[in-house]
């Protein structure tokens, strides 16, 4: 039974162009998926072109076609004249060419529309294919010279995290390719010598090259292809090859420039996926995870990397040294995410890495080495977004234990060596706070440092006044870090210390603790007056109905984003001397830091209870969000334009230096 009929649109975004020919045998699975997998208020058409059909598909076509607008050719115009025709009948800015032997995944047109809709430099967006059995059929595809394409990713599996990146690509098939309607018209369409079928699509990526536009591949786009299901094998080859020969006489000036044979092998495929994407330089990022704000630990700050490097000039790889999860969290800026052994990405051919970023010691010890082997030209940064001996000196002077003391004293010395050597090591290095400036630079007197503010971008503080937020203090955790973390450490001190004073001095007053999968410890600590939340979706929701926001943060590295992040969201804090590290104020009264428990709990009691308190506090951390809104600074992109220039000027590092006289050193074994 037919529960949903296309309906007709005053004014479409995308016409859905799909031909038949020999029959309608896949033609109601890829319309009903066009149905199911289109938002119902999202305006497109679609248009059902009758290639020259026998009288009896005609019939069957139009008993099936949901609705779809069915115009009709008498004489088989062949693929590329079909799909004109049907381009010819389109209302839309868009024109979607889809092949009729396709079901089409969840948001697929959508993904393509916003995709061209942001990027007014793409004439046409190819999707992500899929064969029957679930593997990649294509990830966009690359030309060679003579004229014969490769299919990207082709047999990986459907769930795998490379290849999932919106990225420029030499060509994308038409089974399911968007095109910008005016660009369309204005290179005449698809080249009809290409009749019946086949090097159509090349042709016109070729065009809209030749014309300035680019041609993109969105792998949110998705679908499943049952490939050539309308042409048996032999007439396929013979028309691959004559259609290939059509394509190389016509743009025998251009082939030359693209790569000189088959890229079957991996370092040429890598080689020719590097040039159509056009970027100035390779750049590599390790981390523990993909990058989350709200993960907590460090991670918002990466992914402000990620954000400021996107849509440049540069080509990002993430890996993820705890695994990476299916799909590509990162792929919409055009991030690669890459899975596997590390060190064997690292040395394999088709690797190439010109400017390495890497965050956290553990991930230095993993990477760095390798990078400086396999890649001798590669300036390597070390991202301190914390300096982990510092924290484990001041757990040290915490534990009261002699046994435990001794363990956590070896472990500072090892830390401290072992950051030492990295300062040493890297060819520059950014950290997040001017006391862990100065310690770089006690480090590493040479080696360049940048101090990143450690602001997030599109936080809009909070106007909500004093009446209309609850008697609330937040204090947004995470906890991926362990039973052992300065959040849990944190948390217990202020549940059994200082919320016990808080409750003499308001009974009615609450504490919102955030963050998903808390320890069994964490879990002990609750109560009516102390809530755990878990993860919160609406972070902003979560601030703008507490007074107070507070950081009980007594051992600690770096700078505790979360403070930073309260004031943004224009909500008063209370921190620990620890918990207020490293951020400079120009709005005093934004903070109120307090070590002592009676002293830190009459702070939150105050913003509790007092308007005109929190008000004139209120005030200050606006004024002070709104500073470092508009105050000029360094930024990842920076970063990584200095290093790049640095790097192909030839100026180099001692540690560079070092790093290579050691590579030729076991070179020369």
């Amino acid at each position: 039974m037919i529960l949903r009929r296309f309906e007709e649109t005053p004014a479409p975004r995308a016409s859905v162009i799909i031909l038949v020919y020999a029959n309608a045998t896949y033609l109601e699975a890829a319309l009903r998926s066009v149905l199911e997998s289109t938002d119902p208020r999202f305006p497109y058409e679609v248009i059902v072109v009758l290639n020259g059909v026998a009288p009896d598909v005609a019939a069957t076509v139009r008993q099936s076609a949901y609705g779809a607008r069915i115009v009709e050719s008498e004489a088989n115009l062949g693929f590329g004249g079909g799909c004109n025709f049907g381009a010819a009948h389109a209302r839309a800015p868009y024109l979607v060419f889809l092949n009729d032997d396709v079901t089409v995944c969840w948001g697929w047109l959508e993904a393509l529309v916003s995709t061209a809709d942001a990027r007014p430099d793409a004439g046409a967006v190819g999707s992500r294919i899929l064969n029957a059995d679930g593997t990649v059929q294509e990830a966009g595809s690359v030309i060679v010279a003579d004229g014969s394409t490769a299919p990207v990713g082709r047999g990986l599996p459907g769930d795998t995290p490379r290849y999932r990146a919106l990225r420029k690509v030499d060509y994308a098939s038409a089974c399911s390719l968007l095109v910008r309607r005016s660009v369309f018209e204005s290179v005449g369409g698809f080249d009809e010598r290409y009749f019946p079928a086949y090097y159509e699509d090349v042709d016109l990526a070729l065009k809209l090259r030749q014309g300035g536009w680019a041609v993109l591949y969105q792998p949110a786009s998705q679908l499943v292809h049952a490939e050539s299901a309308s042409t048996t094998s032999d007439f396929k080859s013979y028309l691959f090859r004559r259609n290939g020969r059509t394509l190389r006489r016509i743009w025998k000036s251009t082939l030359p420039a693209f790569e000189p044979r088959d890229p079957s092998d991996a370092v040429t495929l890598a080689r020719a996926i590097r040039r159509a994407k056009g970027s100035v330089a390779e750049v590599l990022i390790v981390d523990d995870r993909l990058p989350d704000a709200g993960l907590g630990s460090g991670y918002g700050r990466m992914a402000e990397l990620c954000a400021d490097l996107a849509d440049g000039p540069y080509s990002l790889t993430f890996y993820p040294t705890t695994g990476a999860p299916s799909g590509n969290s990162l792929g919409q800026w055009g991030i690669e995410v890459v899975d596997g052994d590390l060190n064997a990405y690292i040395r394999d051919p088709a690797t190439r890495i010109d400017i390495a970023v890497i965050s956290r010691p553990h991930n230095w010890e993993r990477a760095a080495a390798a990078i400086r082997r396999y890649h001798p030209d590669a300036a390597v940064i070390y991202d301190a977004e914390a300096l982990f001996h510092r924290r484990i000196r001041q757990q040290l002077e915490l534990e009261p234990d002699p046994v435990r003391r001794a363990s956590r004293e070896r472990e500072y010395r090892a830390a401290y060596d072992l950051e030492g050597r990295i300062a040493r090591g890297a060819d520059h290095l950014v950290c997040v706070s001017g006391v862990e400036e100065k310690t770089l630079r006690d480090f590493a007197p040479q080696t360049p440092i940048d101090h990143l503010v450690a602001t997030a971008r599109g936080i809009v503080a909070g106007t909500a006044p004093f009446a209309g937020r609850r008697p609330h203090a937040i204090f947004v955790a995470g906890w991926m870090a362990g039973p052992g973390s300065p959040n849990v450490d944190a948390l217990r001190w202020y549940v059994r210390e200082v919320a016990p004073l808080i409750a003499d001095g308001l009974t009615e007053a609450v504490t919102i603790v955030t963050g998903g999968n808390p320890p069994a410890e964490v879990l002990q600590l609750r109560s009516s007056a102390v809530r755990l939340v878990g993860f919160v979706d609406d972070l902003a929701g979560a601030y703008g109905a507490a007074r107070v926001a507070i950081a009980p943060i007594r051992f600690g590295a770096g700078v505790k984003i979360k403070t930073i992040e309260a004031l943004q969201y224009g909500v008063p804090v209370v921190a620990t001397t620890t918990g207020a590290e490293g951020i400079v104020l120009d709005e005093p009264d934004a903070i109120a830091v307090r070590d002592d428990p009676q002293g830190f709990a009459d702070a939150v009691l105050r913003l509790l209870c007092d308007e005109a308190a929190w008000t004139r506090a209120h005030a200050a951390t606006r004024r002070q969000a709104e500073r470092w809104r508009t105050a000029p600074r360094r930024t990842w992109r920076d970063i990584i334009d200095d290093v790049s220039a640095r790097r192909t000027s030839g100026a180099v590092t001692p540690a560079a230096l070092v790093a290579l006289e050691r590579v030729r050193g076991l070179s020369a074994r």
